[in-house]
């Protein structure tokens, strides 16, 4: 017996309204179980980056290491172009591109200039003007002049201090979203702070280290390997006849007698990295 058209018709209509609902059901559980894998591999990720950058950092208070972590391994979270790094050291800038997909020094130059824009904004005092690159990864595209179309900056602060930029970029348009931000967001702000403690840690030590040396009957001076006079205790102003607060190590070296050669045993000190004896001044 056949069944009338109007009642096939509503038949089928439903059995099509169950197949979409059931449709529905399996696209949003598959969404559910994509979303909820894609964040188990970020918090994974989260925790890897972390546990490397206590291993290499230990107690020594490197951000350009810190931060070399963390760019080197971003691939593993989203796609990008280039990331970049740029960080306050001393009198200069030290910026490093890690190229992905082959782009162009254009691209760079955008890059740069776009960190250089950020850090002058976020930085309350006038940034140093040199800058020392460094690129690796891909070799640039001569004849490659691709815009930047995507991209952004995530701070790097100790102690509420911006030291540097990350940044991420891409030669495709509307690449990131919020998500992307916030976990390299959540990255770089643990750094920072595991960072900031580290940094209370070495003040404080230095500070008993200091007054430990201050109150030593012996002339005790420190020189860093830039030649820089890092520490000199009253005693050894004393014996030197050095009436400043602040010496430098020129001071130090115009007060010895030029017949000890004491800039000599300075470098060969340096070069050597081994104990040397004068036992006469």
């Amino acid at each position: 017996m056949e069944l009338p058209e109007h009642i096939f018709i509503f038949t089928t209509i439903i059995f099509a309204a169950i197949a979409a609902i059931i449709s529905f059901k399996e696209e949003k559980t598959r969404r559910t179980l994509t979303e909820r894998e894609k964040k188990y591999k970020q918090q994974l990720y989260q925790i890897s980056i972390l546990k490397e950058i206590q291993d290499r950092i230990g107690y020594e208070l490197n951000i350009e290491k810190v931060v070399d972590v963390i760019t080197g391994s971003l691939k593993n979270l989203f796609p990008y172009s280039t990331t970049s790094s740029m960080i306050i050291k001393d009198d200069k800038l030290i910026f490093k591109t890690i190229v992905e997909e082959p782009v162009g020094k254009n691209f760079i130059d955008q890059i740069k200039g776009k960190m250089l824009a950020s850090l002058s904004a976020l930085v309350s005092e006038k940034i140093p003007t040199i800058v020392d690159e460094n690129l690796s990864g891909v070799a640039l595209e001569e004849s490659d002049f691709s815009s930047l179309a995507s991209f952004f900056n995530i701070p790097l602060i100790i102690n509420s201090n911006v030291v540097g930029l990350i940044n991420i970029s891409s030669i495709k348009q509307g690449l990131y979203k919020e998500d992307e931000m916030t976990i390299l967001y959540q990255i770089t702000n643990q750094a920072s702070n595991a960072l900031s403690r580290l940094l209370d840690v070495l003040t404080t030590e230095k500070g008993k280290l200091m007054a430990m040396i201050q109150s030593m009957a012996d002339g005790v001076l420190m020189i860093s390997k830039n030649n820089e006079l890092l520490i000199i205790n009253d005693t050894a102003k004393k014996m030197l006849d050095i009436q400043k607060d602040n010496p430098s190590i020129v001071d130090i070296i115009n007060r010895v007698p030029k017949d000890h050669n004491f800039t000599d045993k300075i470098d060969r000190v340096m070069t050597t990295n081994n104990l040397l004896e004068n036992k006469e001044m």
